[in-house]
């Protein structure tokens, strides 16, 4: 898991998904980053087991597995500094 939170880029998705479920070109708009880098992210941060994942015909759906712990890991973040 610290390998995935070791990316600035992975935090800022973590960021936005703290706010609502969205796909990789959601994603990927907010971040001005190609979808294909943002999938990859995306990826890594689902195979840590920080995200949860939605097919909804051709788009997927990323959404925290469990919103309140990435609260809490932002907050400890914002203690010691970024």
């Amino acid at each position: 898991m610290f390998r995935a939170l070791s990316c600035e880029h992975r935090l800022e998705i973590l960021e936005i998904l703290r706010y609502g479920t969205h796909t990789v070109t959601e994603v990927a708009g907010f971040l001005g980053l190609h979808p294909s880098v943002v999938s990859r992210h995306l990826y890594m941060l689902f195979s840590s087991g920080l995200l949860s994942m939605e097919k909804k015909g051709n788009e997927v759906f990323y959404s925290l597995r469990e919103p309140e712990l990435i609260t809490e890991l932002f907050e400890i973040v914002d203690k010691i500094g970024r």
